[in-house]
């Protein structure tokens, strides 16, 4: 038998679960939400692995002051205390494909150059409008690495990794550079784990409703 909704949330990622908790809490529930994939969460998705669980798509919690997931997280004592700083990832051990560890007393003098390409704003509209990709390149043809004591191309290879994986994005030359500007941080620490499930767990923070409060 059809029947007609007031409200219509299209998408059941986390932005579409939250409005729907908050019609809920206001005692609202002739809604409907629309999904096309045959799963909830939309870019979060935390699966098991072994006895943990892996990423396939948001990860870390970004910051403190002002981020409601944050806040909801932490309330509930479901992140870590782990705060690891940016000088224990620069003494991290760095390996090549064969296994092969790489020596280099350069290698975190050419990181800290990686990670220095991003931490300025695009200089001019040139910059404005390249790839974060091109950006790199730009801001480092004019610097020479031995290619004996490091394997460049692995080395730029890992640069792009993380960038992606710090952007969200499959390719660096898809994500914008005028990003750099535009994109604004919470204050606090800039990666926070969680304790164990995983970045799902914000949303059985937001479903919990739907027990008290079902959806008609």
């Amino acid at each position: 038998m059809a029947r007609s909704y007031t409200v219509i949330i299209i998408g059941s990622g986390v932005s579409g679960i939250a409005a729907a908790t908050k019609l809920l809490k206001n005692k609202f529930n002739n809604f409907i939400i629309l999904e096309a994939e045959n799963r909830i969460g939309g870019r979060i998705q935390t699966l098991p692995f072994g006895d943990g669980h892996i990423e396939l798509g948001a990860q870390w919690i970004h910051g403190e002051e002002g981020n409601v997931v944050y806040n909801m997280a932490s309330d509930q004592n479901l992140v870590s205390d782990r705060r690891e700083t940016m000088q224990q990832f620069m003494n991290s051990t760095f390996v090549t494909s064969s296994g092969c560890e790489i020596k280099s007393d350069r290698l975190r003098e050419y990181i800290k150059v990686a990670y220095s390409v991003f931490d300025d704003s695009p200089k001019d509209d040139l910059e404005r409008f390249m790839s974060l990709g091109e950006l790199f390149h730009k801001r480092t043809e004019n610097i020479l690495i031995d290619s004996e004591e490091l394997p460049l191309k692995q080395f730029i290879n890992w640069c792009q990794h993380y960038q992606n994986s710090y952007n969200g994005s499959d390719n660096w030359f898809e994500a914008s550079a005028i990003n750099i500007d535009t994109y604004k941080t919470c204050p606090g620490y800039p990666a926070i784990s969680w304790k164990s499930k995983g970045f799902s767990t914000i949303i059985d923070l937001l479903q919990v409703w739907k027990y008290t409060a079902p959806v008609n």
